[in-house]
């Protein structure tokens, strides 16, 4: 079809195309087999990565020429594999090239070449194959269709890697499900697939890989197998986990995983299997990772998360592996972290697939939180999860909306998050938006008034989860919906489950202040009356417990609380619950108190007065003297909230259920919820231990002699001591205390301190003098003004120091005292406490632990625990006891300032800080710090205020003034860092503000102190974990060739960089930098310089991060440092714990104080000692690895600081010059050294294969280093020279250098190194390896002479011709050595040996090298030479005589030799040289020569046969044919006898080699003329007898007798489907006479029924455009059925591309063609009457039917428009097979004979009976007599069957008339009875109105009636019509019982009523449409239907009278419910028993 429409195609697209385009496809028609070859190469070329030109030669029609091509086993094996490498090539574009590549049905031809023996078709075949199929476009199925595909394709496993590769990648890309499974397990594809795995090739490893993957995914049968399969006995699941290695590529570790992931999921892996636990998750779990590529990460998400997807265990482990719920968070971050990628294309794809990776996110949160709370509770808890849940729903893509949604699902099933984590995101809205706006709120509430009660349960329920947490809107559409009396009714309802989810939902609705006071303020009556009903009412203690709970949540209203303050019955039942024996209640009540009595609100004080008064205090009192001790733990806590109650003023306010802060109780949202939780839930005021002392030997001392110790304490100090249980002296020890305490909050001033009791000596207290104030100090005289003298004048040299000197770490909160005591001593101390200072030794890689671990003990000094530190020059060290430490940088113990007296005063020190030179110390008990003023100091109180302190020296006198800076009252600050600069950026412009950084527990501030007080920059943290600590840090960083301050800020897990500078106006800039994310909780940030910081997490783990890349650069658990934490500073317990919980939560983890930062070293104080980190150099981090023999890693490290790479530098100074020279001395030593170490470490004996693995080991990596360092100086000298002393070492070196040289990477060595190199290889018998290596090798290198005896003598002819070329210059030379190899044999006759054809080849191919100007074998010659090679060559090959050549030696030896050789190559090498023969005049005449000599030699001599001879005819052919050609050629030559002789050769019919080629040469010696004296006719006789059909074509067309090529068409093979091409264009192109075409018309015409069986479809267009009038007759003639059946379904199916506008034929050929397609195609009928646009309908009908076609018959009857008749027909189809399949068994086996007989034939009567319901019955016995065994047998054989079908209708015929009879006595029975009720008299049961319940006799209206009911009940008339119980109805009035009809809500009566009241009532008989039933009489009728109950008679009558008006014996109702009839119901029963008589 293609084919002839190639033409036309053209035509179209004749304007995209360009000339080269079509230049392509018009060579593949070409004649000559070369030229076709030529062309195909030509186009591989020029579509390899041209997309344009792959469509372009699609259009143009090359792909069904190249099929051709490919499938003509005429075309040489190298034309059909460059065809299928240029079909691949074409795939290889879009998907449209692949739709029309199949479009051409190219995979039958593909599979069709694998069939071929020649190894380079069958990959070229199977290339092409694999880059069709793995195309989403292609159909997978279309590997499947032939079984002997898959069998062909495993037989072809074996072949080659090649094959294995792409058989392996079409399997694993074609199994799609598990019928493609089974198909390729069945056909051994597990076993022939296995060895591949071990494969020497990664990529056949990888395939088969893959193809494991795809086969075992959800497969248990292939994964059972591939369990105990084993290669090389090893089983596969061992080869598996081998190839999850961190070393193999990540592509192969993931395949891996995949395929064990998938084995484990079909149950034949364990989960517990360690190479699950222990391999395959790890491994899945680092693809996760974000320093993989998009793909990969997406795919190991998505394998993760189907392998845990049903085991708990690998969810938890999972969860827990490498941080893996943080990790996935990144998953939805991509889009902005993608910023790195340098690859724009990489950027452009991930961007576009980034929805992949949130896809693969949620799926696998989904599967992690499928089963455990506590991962549920983890994801919810990433940060914005479920802000990304909600938009992963409003995705464009369906998969990311499907994962989100599963994800969704899987965190729902948690009933703790829906009722958390879910309401407080956007993912309840879209949830309840839906909901809501589908009526909802009226259908829930419609339900509370269901009689049912789960109904109603499961209604207000509902409601009460829809309040929770709504908006106020909703809540009040609940209420309106609800309605306060039904709110009431629930209320009052006597099931508990309605009642308290009627309270819950009002806790809900009262919930938030504004909706509280706006529900009450409407229905705030009818609440506060339901509640006092519930209050009074007997009711279990929750129920009371949620009402006063309700009323908790009314008393936090502003407004609300009113109502209560203002019903004193309300507060008289809260004091009564107050003093309830129940403590849920007592608790309930007080909260209650606790709302109302909150003292900031407007009235607090008139409604604490009246609390006061009802004796609410007494009450508290009591409560708090209960002996329950749950009860009063939980009351202390409302006691402290409310404290000011008991001292006659309210303070504080709890709420009912609360903790702490919310003052609203939480709603209640599930039933599952306490809902009454109203425990405060506050911890244990104090806490106990103790201790056994007679079994501990330590505390033998206390033994018998233990005691009670009461201290008291007052504002965190010491006050009194008791030993022992004296009530007395602790009663008057309580009552002191207390008289002092209430004095100072009476009176104010100081703490008076009762310490009469202390015991100075017990406690150690030393004796001290007055100690110095803080005035007296700062008052001190300029000669008193030295506080200390260092013994080392050195320590205060500053020179050394770094940008970070004078850093301090940010300070910790205060202990406790005044900062106005700040003590110190100023002499050496008195007392010890056994404390010291020293410094641990660690080693680690990127930074250290000091090296030095002397132990220098401290003097004993009574000091206690350490609690500060501060470092510059000294170190400073507080302790609890308020000492100050201060030590050199020797560890040497300078001073100690302070005493403990001012300890005991005042408490530890919280916070130290140095000044810049180390004169000043700012040491107290609030947080404090110096700037770079030595004057000004900041300090930070507890409460979390913030103050300046000025120091000034006035006339000599130090004063001190301080200002408060930041108020704590606006917000705690726990953390201030000012900005430092070093000496060399003391005139930074920006120091001149002096900038604070302050961190409060909400945001950061930046303030300027100079020249004025301003606020720069303000940050709030945003969400985070409130006990993460605030963390500050400055340092000056260069960015962008400019240094500026820049501040890290912290708070969890997530670090700020913010860069300030100072513009020209002096104005402060702050800029925000990238972020640093981290998986865990920070508690210290340090720089440690500009470029590194230092990081503590919560878990007391360092991390060194590099601040550019944010690369985490080592890590290192400290744990021994036992860190001090100023947790008791923080929660001021020495001062009463007086601070926020805020505050103390964030001081849990507080050690702002236990680090500080100097000179590059990070201190950390510990309990018992004092750790320093600091950075090692650049040598030190090399030798730390060298120290641990790990000589690679230092090499890399090495060379990472030459490259400039590695991160964290230190020591390396100089330009980059300089630096690269020291760090290449040192890999140099490193190098030197590593061979040393290789070569001691050999082992010295054992196996030779362990010693070469050993040096295999070590030699690449030094040979790599010194290649990268250039030094190969030190590599062939010193460490060549090392190796040289072991000869293993030295071999392997040598082997080591070789892909080195083959990848020019190393190009020379020494003299020495080469021949050790050449003999090495030589012993070995490498020499394929050795010719390889010299080719590539630097010549000077090599000895020539020996390397050319070397070659010449181990046949390493390409070696000797390189070294000749090269070393030489000498082109020649090689080849006359050659060829006396070759000559002689050749010239004496002999056939040559493979050796000798080996060089002969080479010969040609060098000598083709030598004249194109490229080297051999690879390479080019050089410019300037190219000219005099090609001289040198020519010169040699014309060569009259060789050198050495004998007297009777032929002319011109070295040509002949050439052709005698291989006669087409050689011609075929001159060819290639003569096309770049241009305008080089003596190239031209070199060519000229060349040709003279091949004439002569070839034609003058009888050497060379015919076939050799055309040869050289067709080359001389095709270079005359050149449009520039310059040569000539004498044409007598071709008029000679040996002219005759090769056509007589070429034309013989004997020999059928190479027939292609030999009519090839002579098309083309026709085309050039080369025979124009020869006899045209016995030409074409020799064309003809020797089949060339193609010279018989061309004689043709000469004579312009085109009819006769269509015979030539139709006789060749190769060329038959052309013949229809050839006659379109004859026919319809001009330039042919009318003669010549009426020819062709004739000859076509003629042949038709041979151009039919070659091509229908062709045949059929040729004969619509050429043959439409002969159409006709062309079928007339056609006897073949079938073919003509192919014929007219060509010409009419509209399918087949046919104009159906061209052809005009009768109906008949319609029909003719339906008959013929249901004989040959039945199953297309259906289609083809569907696009068939011309048929008969009644004709085609009898045609279907005739072939029993019932799907078409039914088609073409609707089409009709006979609907019943088509359907008629489809039943037929559905049952009449079914009785032929009952009745066939018994045709078969003979009835008497048959064991089942009797069975079949029962079945066969109910098969019958069935049908007779659908069926005519006429139908049924013609169908019976017409089956071929009852119709010619005898009546006898069906008399059964006939017999059983009149049985049947007997029954059924007497069923009907009996039924019939007895529902016409049942009807006249319930007529009569009903006639008699409706006619007797009325007999009313009371003398009253039912409904307004007065006397009827005493009502006066005129127009009032009485209505008296058949019911009994009496009315009056005006009542019922208030009641809507009386109606008009054709100017009748209609009553209807009020009272019967409330009580029968929703029957039968009411409907009636109300069709009634519209009017369309009608009577229930159903007898006349005229009368109706009053309102009475159709209560009359209805209480007689109850009597019996069960289907009414009068239904059951009019079933049966619908029923017959059915056709056939039985009917069934297909249309709505409604109208089923009443036998279908399952509860359908008759009564045959007589009905109850009426009552009189």
């Amino acid at each position: 079809m293609a084919c002839v429409l190639e033409a036309p195609l053209r035509m179209s697209v004749l304007s995209e195309v360009t000339a080269s385009s079509r230049h392509y496809v018009d060579r593949l028609f070409d004649l000559d087999p070369q030229k076709v070859l030529q062309g195909v190469i030509d186009m591989k070329n020029a579509v390899i990565g041209n997309n344009k030109q792959k469509a372009n030669l699609i259009v143009l029609g090359a792909v069904p020429r190249l099929l051709y091509l490919l499938q003509q086993e005429s075309s040489s094996t190298e034309l059909r594999t460059e065809c299928a490498v240029v079909l691949g090539s074409l795939a290889m574009g879009t998907e449209n090239n692949v739709k029309s590549l199949l479009d051409c049905h190219i995979i039958p031809a593909l599979l069709q070449g694998l069939l071929s023996p020649d190894l380079k078709f069958i990959e070229a075949c199977l290339r092409c194959l694999r880059t069709i199929f793995i195309s989403p476009v292609t159909p997978e199925d279309l590997l499947y269709t032939d079984a002997t595909v898959i069998s062909h394709l495993m037989a072809l496993l074996s072949r080659s890697r090649y094959t294995q590769e792409y058989i392996c990648q079409i399997f694993s890309h074609c199994c799609k499900g598990p019928d493609h499974q089974t198909i390729l397990f069945n056909h051994g594809a597990v076993q022939s697939i296995a060895h591949l795995l071990v494969s020497t090739s990664y990529k056949v490893r990888m395939q088969a890989l893959k193809c494991f993957s795809v086969l075992a995914f959800e497969n248990p049968q292939v994964s059972m197998t591939l369990v105990n399969v084993s290669v090389d006995g090893e089983l596969l699941p061992q080869i598996f986990v081998k190839m999850l290695q961190r070393d193999k590529p990540i592509e192969m570790q993931l395949t891996s995983a995949k395929c064990l992931t998938s084995m484990c999921r079909a149950g034949a892996i364990r989960t517990d299997d360690p190479c699950i636990v222990l391999k395959t998750l790890p491994c899945l779990v680092r693809m996760c990772s974000k320093e993989r590529l998009l793909e990969e990460r997406v795919e190991g998400a998505e394998t993760l998360a189907y392998l845990i997807e049903t085991d708990v265990e690998l969810q938890r482990i999972a969860s827990i592996t490498d941080h893996l719920i943080v990790m996935l968070a990144d998953y939805f971050k991509y889009p902005s972290s993608v910023s790195a990628i340098t690859d724009i294309k990489r950027l452009d794809h991930d961007l576009k697939h980034a929805h992949e990776l949130r896809q693969a996110a949620f799926k696998l949160y989904a599967s992690l939180g499928a089963n455990d709370e506590d991962i549920r509770k983890k994801i919810i808890e990433t940060e914005n999860m479920m802000d990304r849940i909600v938009n992963g729903l409003s995705e464009s893509s369906i998969k990311v909306r499907l994962a989100a949604v599963r994800c969704l699902h899987s965190l729902s099933r948690s009933v703790q998050q829906l009722r958390t984590s879910f309401q407080d995101h956007a993912v309840w809205k879209p949830l309840m938006k839906p909901i809501l706006e589908s009526g909802a709120i009226e259908l829930l509430c419609s339900l509370t008034q269901s009689e049912n009660l789960a109904l109603r349960v499961n209604g207000i329920w509902a409601l009460m989860n829809m309040a929770f947490q709504a908006e106020q809107k909703i809540k009040s559409d609940i209420l309106r919906g609800l309605s306060t009396e039904q709110l009431f009714q629930l209320l009052s309802d006597s099931d508990v489950n309605v009642l308290m989810k009627t309270l819950g939902l009002l806790r809900n609705l009262l919930s938030t202040r504004p909706h509280i006071d706006h529900i009450m303020s409407t229905h705030g009556k009818q609440i506060m009356q339901a509640v006092t009903l519930i209050l009074e009412g007997e009711h279990n203690i929750e129920v009371k417990e949620q009402t006063l709970c309700i009323l908790a949540n009314i008393a936090d209203g502003t407004t609300a609380k009113e109502l209560i303050m203002t019903n004193d019955d309300i507060l008289q039942k809260i004091k009564y619950y107050m003093s309830h024996s129940n403590a849920k209640l007592q608790l309930a009540a007080m909260f209650c108190i606790s709302n109302l009595i909150w003292n900031e609100e407007e009235g607090s004080q008139e409604r604490q007065d009246k609390l006061r008064d009802m004796g609410i205090v007494d009450i508290l009192h009591k409560l708090s003297q209960s002996s329950d001790p749950n009860l009063c733990d939980k009351i202390t806590v409302v006691l402290e909230i409310s404290r000011a109650l008991l001292q006659a003023g309210f303070s504080k306010k709890r709420h009912a259920g609360g903790t702490d802060v919310p003052k609203t109780e939480p709603p209640v949202l599930r039933d599952e919820m306490q809902h009454s939780k109203v425990c405060p839930g506050a911890q244990d005021p104090m806490g106990t231990d103790g201790a056994e002392v007679d079994s501990i030997d330590a505390l033998e001392g206390y033994r018998g002699q233990c005691q009670p110790v009461f201290l008291f304490y007052a504002e965190g100090e010491l006050v009194a001591v008791v030993r022992g249980v004296n009530a007395p002296l602790l009663q008057k020890t309580i009552l002191e205390q207390l008289a002092g305490q209430r004095k100072v909050l009476e009176h104010g001033g100081e703490q008076v301190l009762v310490i009469s009791q202390i015991d100075d000596k017990e406690f150690d207290i030393p004796q001290v003098d007055t100690p110095p104030t803080l005035e007296s100090i700062l008052n001190e005289t300029d000669d008193e003004e030295e506080s200390f003298v260092l013994e080392d004048p050195f320590l205060l040299s500053v020179d050394n120091a770094d940008a970070h000197s004078y850093d301090t770490s940010s300070v910790a909160s205060s202990d406790s005292g005044d900062r106005s005591h700040l003590k110190r001593c100023v002499g050496p101390p008195e007392s010890a406490s056994g404390w010291w200072l020293f410094v641990k030794g660690k080693c680690c890689h990127s930074f250290e632990w000091t090296a030095d671990v002397d132990i220098q003990n401290v003097d004993k000094v009574d000091a206690g625990l350490p609690t500060a530190i501060a470092a510059s020059n000294l170190i400073a060290v507080g302790t609890s006891h308020g000492l100050a430490l201060i030590f050199d940088q020797n560890q040497a113990l300078r001073l100690c300032l302070g005493s403990t007296a001012v300890g005991a005063q005042y408490g530890a020190i919280s916070a130290l800080s140095i000044n810049n030179d180390c004169s000043r110390l700012l040491c107290g008990f609030a947080k404090g710090q110096f700037t770079d003023d030595p004057t000004l100091a900041i300090c930070n109180d507890s409460g979390g205020s913030v103050f300046e302190l000025s120091f000034k020296r006035v006339m000599g006198v130090r004063t001190c003034e301080s200002r408060c800076l930041f108020s704590g009252s606006k917000g705690e600050v726990c953390c201030i860092e000012p900005l430092h600069a070093k000496a060399d950026l003391r005139d930074h412009p920006i120091t001149q503000y002096s900038l604070l950084a302050m961190a409060s527990l909400t945001k950061i501030l930046v303030i300027g102190l100079k020249p004025s007080l301003k606020v720069w920059m303000t940050f709030p943290y945003g969400r985070m974990d409130p006990s993460s600590v605030p963390l500050l840090a400055w340092h000056f960083v260069a960015v962008q060739s400019s240094v500026n301050p820049m501040l890290a800020f912290c708070r969890g897990d997530v670090v700020h960089f913010l860069l300030v500078k100072r513009d020209d106006t002096g104005a402060i800039h702050v800029t925000k930098q990238r972020q640093l994310h981290l998986h865990y909780d920070l508690i210290n940030f340090t720089w440690i310089n500009s470029r590194t910081a230092v990081l503590l997490d919560s878990v007391e783990k360092l991390h060194v991060i590099d601040r550019q890349t944010q690369e985490e650069l080592e890590t290192i658990e400290i744990p021994e440092v036992q860190l001090v934490y100023n947790s008791s500073h923080f929660k001021s317990l020495a001062t009463g714990g007086n601070v926020s919980e805020a505050l103390a939560l964030v001081g849990e983890k507080a050690c702002y104080q236990s680090i500080s930062s100097c000179g590059g070293q990070i201190f950390y104080l510990g309990t018992k000692s004092v750790h320093v980190v600091t950075l090692r150099s650049w040598r030190e981090r090399v030798d730390h690895l060298l120290k641990q023999e790990r000589l690679t890693d230092a090499l890399a490290l090495a060379w990472s600081f030459c490259e400039g790479k590695a991160k964290a530098v230190v020591g390396l100074t100089g330009d980059t010059t300089k630096r690269k020279a020291v760090i290449a001395d040192r890999m140099v030593e490193i190098l030197l050294h590593y061979a040393d170490r290789t070569l001691k470490k050999c082992p010295d004996q054992g196996k030779i294969q362990v010693m070469e693995q050993h040096f295999q080991d070590v030699v690449p990596v030094i040979v790599d280093y010194c290649l990268l360092m250039q030094r190969m100086d030190l590599l062939f000298n010193q460490i060549y020279d090392k190796m040289s002393e072991n000869s293993v070492a030295k071999g392997i070196f040598l082997e080591c250098l070789e892909p080195y040289i083959l990848s020019d990477k190393l190009m020379g060595m020494t003299a020495q190194v080469m021949k050790d190199l050449l003999l090495h290889f030589q012993d070995k018998n490498r020499l394929e390896n050795l010719e390889a290596c010299i080719v590539h090798m630097d010549i000077t290198s090599l000895d020539i002479q020996q390397v050319v005896l070397l070659c010449w003598e181990n046949r390493l002819y390409d070696a000797m011709i390189y070294v000749y070329n090269s070393g030489m210059n000498d082109f020649i030379s090689p080849m006359e050595k050659l060829f006396k190899v070759i000559a002689p044999p050749l010239n004496a006759g002999k056939s040559l040996t493979d050796e000798q054809v080996i060089m002969g080849n080479k010969l040609l191919v060098y000598i083709s090298c030598c004249l194109a100007g490229r080297a051999y074998p690879l390479g080019d010659i050089p410019e300037d030479l190219v000219p005099l090679v090609k001289n040198q060559v020519f010169e040699f090959l014309i060569r009259l005589h060789s050198a050495e050549g004998s007297v009777d030696e032929e002319v011109y030896p070295y040509i002949r030799t050439l052709l005698h050789f291989d006669t087409r190559e050689f011609l075929n090498v001159l060819a290639l040289t003569f096309e770049d023969f241009k305008n080089d005049k003596q190239a031209v005449e070199y060519q000229q020569r060349i040709v003279d000599i091949l004439l002569k030699v070839m034609v003058e001599n009888s050497d060379f046969t015919p076939s050799q001879v055309g040869c050289l005819f067709t080359f001389l052919a095709r270079q005359l044919a050149k449009p520039n050609n310059t040569l000539f050629v004498n044409r007598t030559l071709f008029d000679q006898a040996s002219i005759l002789c090769v056509l007589e050769f070429l034309c013989s019919p004997d020999d059928d080699s190479r027939h292609s080629e030999r009519q090839q040469v002579l098309l083309e010696l026709l085309q050039a003329g080369g025979i124009v004296q020869f006899e045209e006719s016995r030409l074409i006789q020799m064309a003809e007898k020797a089949e060339f059909f193609q010279i018989c074509e061309f004689m043709y067309e000469r004579q312009l007798r085109y009819d006769r090529i269509i015979g030539c068409y139709l006789r060749d093979p190769m060329r038959k489907e052309e013949v229809f091409n050839y006659i379109h264009n004859i026919l319809s192109m001009p330039g042919y006479s009318a003669e010549e075409k009426q020819s062709v018309w004739q000859k076509a015409l003629d042949h038709i029924e041979e151009l039919l069986v070659l091509s229908p479809g062709k045949a059929a267009e040729l004969a619509a455009i050429h043959f439409s009038e002969q159409i006709e007759s062309i079928i007339s003639t056609l006897q073949d059925q079938f073919l003509l059946f192919q014929f007219l379904r060509s010409l009419l199916d509209p399918r087949e591309g046919i104009n159906q506008e061209l052809i005009h034929l009768p109906p008949s050929i319609t029909e003719q063609f339906i008959e013929l397609l249901c004989q040959f195609s039945p199953d297309q009928v259906l289609e083809t009457l569907k696009v068939l646009e011309y048929c008969r309908l009644e004709e085609t009908i009898q045609i279907t039917q005739k072939h029993q076609l019932h799907e078409a018959s039914s088609y073409l009857l609707e089409k009709k428009g006979d609907i019943h008749g088509a359907f008629l027909v489809m039943l037929e189809a559905l049952w009449f097979p079914l009785l032929e399949a009952m009745m066939s068994p018994q045709k078969s086996s003979g009835s008497s004979q048959c064991r089942y007989s009797e069975c079949l034939k029962s079945l066969t009567m109910q098969v019958l009976n069935n049908m007779a319901a659908f069926i005519a019955l006429p139908s049924i016995l013609q169908r019976i007599l017409q089956d071929p065994v009852y119709g010619k047998g005898k009546l006898g054989e069906i008399q059964g069957l006939v017999l059983g079908m009149l049985d049947t209708f007997n029954y059924e015929q007497t069923l009907l008339e009996t039924t019939t009879s007895l529902l016409n006595h049942d009807l006249h029975w319930s007529l009569c009875n009903l006639r008699a009720s409706v006619t007797r008299g009325l007999t009313p049961k009371q003398d009253y109105c039912c409904i307004c319940l007065q006397q009827y006799k005493r009502r006066q209206e005129t127009a009032d009636e009485i209505i008296v009911f058949s019911c009994g009940h009496l009315y009056h008339s005006l009542c019922l019509l208030s009641k809507e119980c009386g109606t008009v109805t054709k100017g009748l009035m209609r009553w209807m019982c009020y009272k019967c009809n409330s009580s029968n809500k929703g029957g039968k009566l009411s409907e009636n009523f109300s069709e009634l009241k519209k009017g369309t009532g009608a009577s229930l008989a159903q007898t006349s449409s005229e009368s109706l039933l009053d309102p009475q009489q159709i209560q009359a009728f209805d209480q007689l239907c109850r009597l019996n109950r069960g289907t009414s008679r009068l239904a059951l009558l009019t079933e049966l009278a619908r029923g017959g008006e059915k056709h056939g014996l039985l009917s069934t109702s297909h249309g709505d419910p409604a109208s089923s009839s009443v036998f279908q119901n399952e509860t359908f029963q008759l009564h045959l028993t007589p009905p109850p008589l009426a009552e009189d």
